[in-house]
């Protein structure tokens, strides 16, 4: 029993190993067609436009703190 266990065991790594490499070849699927660019783009847009209408000193904390990796309190 304790041998099969074994058996199992590394059975399972070699799967494991094998969905990485399969992964790692495949491309990244995810905002891939041109639907999701589209949309992503026009999120960013509207995102640019709300910020730009916020209160300069808003502006500056939401600017930093989401694109130059600042906390809130920083």
């Amino acid at each position: 029993m304790a041998r099969f266990t074994v058996y199992n065991y590394f059975d399972h790594i070699g799967v494991i190993k094998k969905y990485v490499e399969d992964r790692k070849k495949q491309p990244e699927e995810t905002g891939a067609g041109p639907e999701e660019k589209l949309k992503e783009r026009q999120i960013k847009a509207l995102i640019a436009e709300t910020v730009r209408k916020m209160p300069q000193r808003r502006r500056d904390i939401f600017v930093m703190s989401r694109y130059g990796g600042y906390t809130n309190d920083e």
